[in-house]
């Protein structure tokens, strides 16, 4: 796998915790919601979810696809311009 198959990898996984764990759901409870028999292959990185897994998450996390890949770490949102956020969603889904 390459660095940036890597990286992004991390960033699901990161994000996948970080929401589940925010709304106080267990790995077990998620799977369950998604319709999946485990999320901690998932979270351990054992695992590499298809697009199809990818949105069952989302959707059960009540967030957007685009947000489980994206570092709010690395930008801060409030400073971007409309055009600047529009063309880091494009980037960020042409990277998936």
């Amino acid at each position: 796998m390459s660095e940036r198959n890597d990286e992004t990898k991390e960033l699901l996984i990161s994000n996948v915790k970080r929401y589940r764990k925010a709304q106080h759901l267990t790995q077990e409870k998620l799977a369950e919601m998604s319709g999946l028999n485990s999320i901690a292959d998932i979270e351990g990185g054992r695992s590499n979810p298809n697009l199809s897994t990818i949105v069952k998450l989302a959707n059960s996390l009540k967030v957007e696809v685009w947000q489980l890949f994206f570092n709010a770490e690395k930008f801060d949102l409030k400073e971007l311009s409309y055009e600047s956020k529009r063309q880091l969603i494009k980037d960020l889904v042409d990277s998936i």
